[in-house]
């Protein structure tokens, strides 16, 4: 990993003398185009004294530049140096960038490396005007800074954050709390358990106070790894495939109707079903398990109530209880209820 870290540093490096060499080779370019200006008003009015354009200090970025000054005295510049094509005025602008604004101004510079059309100069001054034409620069950054979520690689995110921190003068703390907040889950959780390990097996006495806590910068660092490992891993690991039991579909039974239905689950809870006395009822002893035609005990005479309904099954098997037993209408009393009247008359009719 302190390899990878090593060429990301060499190439940062490499690259900002790229831009270093461009913006000398642009104020080279300008001091020409300025020397060929004074030489053409010479010739083209020889009796009146040239103005000799006066080129705009550096612009730095910082917060003590004010970009809106800085606005005027180039285009003050560019009016008196005759100064009209769009890529010539932004390559001049560029050419008076250093420091935070030529790291703002980056894309332009790799688009002049790639010979590319830089686009017209009122675009190029309105894009810089949205970073450091704020009144108040370090509020807007602020809540900027608030705003700020991480959508995409957390390299990204820390550039941004970095970009928007400079401007303000949050203490190392606020950076750090800043910065997690602005974090996703998944990258939070695994950096916070990360800072906690790193922060226990440091020793105190190594460090001034005794302060184990991580730097802002360290803490960037420790971030940009965990997201590069995170990428790693569901670049190249296997998915993850979790083994699930087969669902068979229950095999449908005839039941003799024609209805069908399922077979009974062999996972299914076992209830228990209400207490019954084994077996019927004998209404000769009152006792359970057989019928009375098949009771051994003597036979106990059986009077038969009449059931009082018209027309219906229970007069009916009265009537026949009656032609069979010989019993009268008065003799019939009304000792047993019309279920177990039922009952004992279908049992022994049967």
């Amino acid at each position: 990993m302190s390899n990878e870290l090593e060429e990301r540093v060499l190439a940062l490096e490499s690259r900002v003398d790229t831009m270093v060499r461009i913006n000398e080779e642009l104020a080279q370019r300008n001091r020409e185009l300025a020397e060929i200006i004074e030489e053409l008003a010479e010739r083209t009015a020889p009796a009146t004294r040239s103005i000799k354009p006066k080129e705009p200090e550096r612009f730095l970025g910082g917060k003590s530049d004010d970009w809106h000054a800085w606005v005027r005295s180039l285009r003050l510049y560019l009016r008196t140096a005759r100064v009209v094509a769009d890529d010539e005025r932004i390559q001049t602008a560029l050419a008076f960038f250093g420091g935070n604004a030529s790291l703002t101004a980056q894309p332009y510079f790799e688009m002049l490396e790639n010979d590319r059309e830089l686009g017209t100069f009122e675009a190029f001054i309105a894009s810089m005007t949205a970073v450091y034409g704020q009144i108040d620069r370090e509020g807007a950054a602020k809540n900027a800074i608030e705003a700020l979520k991480m959508t995409g690689t957390a390299a990204e995110y820390t550039a941004e954050f970095v970009r928007h921190a400079q401007l303000t003068r949050y203490s190392e703390y606020d950076k750090k709390e800043r910065y997690l907040q602005g974090l996703n889950a998944g990258l939070l959780r695994s950096l916070l358990t990360s800072v906690s390990n790193i922060e226990a097996n440091r020793d105190a006495k190594e460090y001034k106070g005794g302060d184990v806590s991580l730097t802002f910068d360290e803490l960037i660092r420790e971030a940009i790894r965990l997201d590069n490992v995170n990428e790693r891993v569901k670049r190249y690991a296997p998915p993850r495939t979790t083994a699930t039991a087969p669902r068979v579909a229950p095999k449908p039974t005839n039941r003799p109707n024609g209805s069908s239905t399922t077979e009974k689950d062999p996972n299914a809870m076992e209830v228990d079903p209400p207490a019954t006395p084994a077996g019927p009822k004998c209404y000769n002893c009152n006792k359970y398990g057989h019928l009375s035609r098949n009771c051994t005990e003597p036979r106990r005479p059986r009077p038969v109530a009449r059931i009082q309904r018209a027309g219906g099954e229970g007069d009916t098997l009265a009537k026949i209880l009656e032609m069979l037993s010989g019993l009268t209408k008065k003799e019939v009393q009304p000792v047993v209820s019309k279920e177990e009247a039922t009952e004992q008359a279908r049992q022994d009719f049967f």
